[in-house]
């Protein structure tokens, strides 16, 4: 969410790549052309600086529904609060986390266990915010659902066990929700079971 001016060159290869930015920037403009990243900067920009514009949206996208939402980016974050949202009396309206989101008018949905597209930008840290922003406002507003519809008991009280020891709050990740099975274990078969998997050639050896 910053242009080339506004980044901190702590070093030499941050200010290479600050210069390389504002090249592409510049060559972008000079051919009339924008990116995803551009297309999202400029909505951000346009909804931070402008009242009236945010105001005119906000009336035309009354509701707004956002899946997969653990795989957001913080500017995303801030443009959903933006257009969901108005900044409480007396607050900074620079700082979209002075918002108070409109009651009805945002509605996600994500899990945080499934956060993989931190490559292309997404940053579980921007749903724990979001979490706890819309906490804020009242716990009532947070419905957790659990239920897994897709694996039996068995498997996941497998995953719980192991998961559960790397996702809690005090290790830096967003918490651990245990998974709850709505199929019971079938009553003949294996729900989990562990298969020998070569690695370089070399079969592990049962224990």
């Amino acid at each position: 969410g910053l242009r080339p001016g506004d980044v901190e060159q702590r070093d030499e290869q941050t200010r290479k790549l600050v210069e390389i930015y504002a090249n592409y920037e510049d060559q972008c403009q000079r051919e009339g052309v924008v990116d995803f990243a551009e297309l999202m900067l400029r909505s951000y920009e346009l909804l931070r600086d402008n009242p009236a514009v945010r105001e005119h949206y906000q009336h035309r996208f009354r509701h707004i529904l956002v899946d997969e939402f653990q795989d957001t980016d913080p500017l995303q974050l801030e443009i959903f609060w933006r257009l969901c949202g108005e900044p409480m009396d007396g607050a900074d309206p620079a700082d979209w986390q002075t918002y108070r989101i409109r009651p009805g008018a945002l509605f996600l949905v994500g899990d945080p266990k499934q956060a993989i597209y931190r490559f292309r930008g997404a940053d579980v840290a921007a749903y724990v915010r979001a979490r706890n922003a819309i906490r804020a406002q009242g716990a009532q507003n947070l419905l957790s659902i659990s239920t897994n519809f897709r694996s039996c008991a068995g498997i996941l009280s497998f995953v719980n066990k192991r998961f559960e020891p790397h996702m809690s709050e005090d290790k830096g990740q967003p918490g651990f929700t245990a998974l709850d099975p709505f199929h019971p274990d079938p009553a003949h078969g294996l729900c989990v079971t562990a298969l020998p998997v070569a690695c370089a050639g070399v079969f592990p050896t049962p224990s």
